[in-house]
């Protein structure tokens, strides 16, 4: 974790929203945010720091879709796409997911899609409309401001 906070500059967040699960449906509403960095890291050491915050909130992988205490994805890694593991960028779902594509279009609402060669903005709009609560407003962090 030291090392994102070491290697990350300027980080912006979209708002918060409250939206109903998906998949597993009989679970409280998820909250969502998405959340854009500058970063020297690379995709895979961005994703190792991803995963010690994920275990030091004591995330537990159960099953798909299930309850989390938090669950971070990379979504897009500058304009490049790529699918090795333990990374996939642009992420594999994201075209399909109105709570990822809404807070995401609040940030960046004209980066092309990598691979379907489209704006954030134009996936979202093919999306359905899904009930959504907007719970904190949009925020930026600097390197000397406090959260």
């Amino acid at each position: 974790m030291r090392l994102l906070e070491e290697q990350a500059g300027e980080v912006e967040v979209s708002s918060m929203y409250a939206t109903t699960a998906v998949g597993f449906t009989t679970q409280p509403a998820f909250y969502n945010a998405v959340c854009r960095l500058w970063t020297r890291l690379t995709v895979f050491e961005l994703m190792h720091e991803i995963r010690v915050i994920e275990r030091a909130v004591n995330r537990q992988p159960t099953f798909v879709n299930a309850p989390r205490t938090l669950d971070v994805d990379i979504l897009l890694y500058g304009n490049r796409g790529l699918c090795t593991p333990p990374v996939t960028v642009p992420h594999p779902r994201m075209a399909e997911r109105r709570f990822v594509l809404q807070p995401l279009v609040e940030l960046a609402p004209n980066p092309i899609h990598p691979t379907l060669g489209v704006t954030m903005r134009e996936l979202l709009n093919r999306l359905p409309a899904e009930p959504t609560q907007v719970v904190a407003q949009a925020r930026a962090w600097g390197r000397t401001a406090s959260p």
